[in-house]
C-alpha cells in the first residue's frame, strides 16, 4: 500500500484569540482526506459538516457579544494509516478543560467506505468479540493504574463503583477502537468517576493500558492572525467561519485540490 505524509491535511483551520477566558490564541483544525473518489468526497464532506457545526455552535455564536469568549478552547486531530485503513481521530476540548469529546473516522483509502469495528479489529487479527474483550482488559490495566495511583484499597467503595461502572458490558462495547501515531490499536472508552454519578473519554493504549497523550496543534500560531487557510473555488456552497467575518466556502475549497467525481 502507498504510503504518502499529506494523505490527511487540513481542509478548514481557524485562530482566535481568547482575550476574556484563557488570554491565549485558539485554533481549530477540520481534517480533509487528499484522496480522488466520490466516496472519499462523501467522507470528507461528512467529517466537514459534523465539525463544522461544532464550531459554529461552540465557538463563533455570540461572537458579537461584549465578554465573548469561545466554548471550545481548540479542536486538533491525529490520523494514521495501517495498509488499507486510514484512522482520523479529533479532539475537541471545552475551554478551562473541563470536557474532551472525541470524533474518530475509520476509513478504507480504496473505496472511501467507513470501516466497522470489527473491520478494524480484523487489521489487528482479532474478531469483534476478541476486540470488545481486548477494550476490557485495556480498561482493567488502566483501572488499576488508577488504583494504585490514587492509593486506594481493594476494600475503597467509591473507586470499586468507578470499576463496576467503567467495565460493564455496554460501556465496554462503546469503545471506539482507532490508531494511534506509532500504529498501536488503541481505543476511545469511557471512564466513570465520583461513585458512578460523571465520566470522562479517555484515550488508552491496548498493549498496556495506559493513557495516550491529549491531541493537539503542533503548529506555532504566534505570530497569525485569523483567517482560513487559501484555497481553490469553484461550487459547492456552505457557511463557515473566519475570525469575526462570515464566509462561505465551495466544495473544492472543503475537499482539496483534486477533481471531485459529482455524478
Amino acid at each position: 500500500y502507498e504510503y504518502s505524509s499529506d494523505l490527511v491535511t487540513d481542509a478548514y483551520w481557524d485562530t482566535l484569540y481568547d482575550g476574556y477566558f484563557s488570554q491565549k490564541i485558539l485554533c481549530y483544525h477540520i481534517p480533509q482526506i487528499n484522496k480522488d473518489g466520490a466516496s472519499i468526497s462523501d467522507i470528507n464532506t461528512k467529517i466537514y459538516n459534523q465539525l463544522n457545526d461544532i464550531l459554529q455552535k461552540d465557538v463563533y455564536t455570540g461572537m458579537e457579544s461584549e465578554n465573548y469568549f469561545p466554548q471550545l478552547s481548540g479542536m486538533a486531530y491525529s490520523w494514521q494509516q495501517n495498509k488499507n485503513l486510514l484512522s482520523i481521530i479529533v479532539e475537541t476540548n471545552q475551554n478551562g478543560w473541563v470536557w474532551t469529546d472525541y470524533y474518530v473516522y475509520n476509513i478504507f483509502i480504496d473505496t472511501g467506505n467507513e470501516a466497522s469495528i470489527e473491520e478494524v479489529a480484523a487489521m489487528y487479527d482479532l474478531s469483534e468479540e476478541q476486540y470488545f474483550d481486548l477494550a476490557k482488559t485495556t480498561l482493567e490495566k488502566y483501572l488499576e493504574l488508577l488504583r494504585n495511583s490514587l492509593n486506594a484499597s481493594a476494600n475503597d467503595t467509591v473507586f470499586n463503583d468507578i470499576v463496576e461502572h467503567t467495565l460493564a458490558d455496554e460501556n465496554v462495547q462503546a469503545s471506539i477502537p482507532y490508531i494511534n501515531a506509532n500504529g498501536d490499536l488503541c481505543i476511545v472508552a469511557n471512564v466513570y468517576s465520583l461513585a458512578g454519578s460523571d465520566s470522562y473519554f479517555h484515550l488508552l493504549n491496548t498493549s498496556d493500558g495506559t493513557e495516550e497523550a491529549h491531541i493537539t496543534c503542533t503548529i506555532d500560531h504566534s505570530n497569525e492572525i485569523a483567517e482560513t487557510a487559501e484555497q481553490t473555488t469553484e461550487s459547492y456552497e456552505t457557511e463557515s467561519m473566519s475570525g469575526e467575518v462570515q464566509t462561505l466556502i465551495t466544495q473544492e475549497e472543503l475537499l482539496g485540490e483534486w477533481s471531485l467525481d459529482t455524478e
